[in-house]
């Protein structure tokens, strides 16, 4: 029996949701070698917001958050979209459309075709249910080892430049030439690419385990594992396109 799951949008749920950064094209091909999943391992809820490309136009780079609606198993998937986005003629039927989800411990990516745009009551689009779903576990797999520079900033303190040895959803491991205090939280100001693409993060977090080691010259680092805090959903979203190429280049060449 197949199973379908509605709700109708209120107006508040219709507003344009904050657009996500660029991150290249970041989105694993169909038919990669990332492991699948049903549909269901994703227990979406409605009214979640998810991430969408646009893939058949290359020239849109734009991605935003819109909002499940529903779904019918085997036959649609229903999500929201900003009334800008349709007033700039965003999406046209069958285009082929990136959606990414993180709920739980995983993150997701599927394909799917538009099959028809509503306008009334609010603009949304009816996407094919997707037949193949990709996923990662992100939150409690093993720190991704990276190495690029990250801004320190501490309450009553100068900033200082430090850099991110590993990273993860929920936290990351920062090395420092100076000490801080593990009472207040930091802000970490981080910049990277993805595929040649240069993005930006600017993270609160709490300390939560330090060390002393040293460098080949003998001098003194210290060591911070981080805990983020108050993650918004552009950085959630950031974090995992970053994890999610991580994970994707292990797995090519695994």
């Amino acid at each position: 029996m197949k199973k379908s799951f509605f709700f109708t949008v209120p107006e508040t749920e219709t507003a344009e949701p904050e657009a996500v950064k660029p991150a290249a094209n970041d989105v694993s091909p169909p038919h990669s070698n990332l492991p699948t999943t049903p549909f269901a391992e994703m227990r979406l809820k409605i009214g979640n917001k998810i991430q969408i490309e646009n893939s058949t136009n290359p020239g849109t780079k734009e991605r935003v958050l819109v909002t499940v609606i529903g779904w019918l198993e085997g036959g649609s998937f229903v999500v929201a979209i900003p009334q800008k986005m349709s007033q700039r003629g965003w999406a046209q039927t069958n285009d082929k459309v990136l959606l990414r989800a993180f709920t739980g411990e995983k993150a997701f990516s599927f394909q799917a075709a538009v099959l028809k745009i509503e306008h009334f009551p609010f603009t949304y689009l009816h996407l094919s249910y997707p037949d193949r779903v990709e996923a990662v576990t992100v939150r409690h797999s093993p720190r991704h080892e990276v190495h690029f520079p990250v801004k320190i900033s501490a309450t009553a303190a100068a900033d200082v430049t430090g850099y991110i040895l590993d990273i993860g959803m929920s936290g990351a491991r920062v090395g420092s030439a100076k000490p801080f205090s593990d009472k207040n939280p930091i802000q970490l100001g981080m910049q990277f690419e993805l595929h040649g693409v240069p993005m930006s993060l600017e993270l609160y977090a709490q300390i939560r385990s330090s060390k002393e080691t040293s460098d080949e010259r003998g001098a003194t680092r210290y060591e911070y594992g981080v805990e983020f805090q108050n993650l918004q959903p552009n950085d959630r979203l950031a974090l995992g396109s970053l994890l999610w190429y991580e994970l994707q280049a292990r797995s090519e060449h695994a």
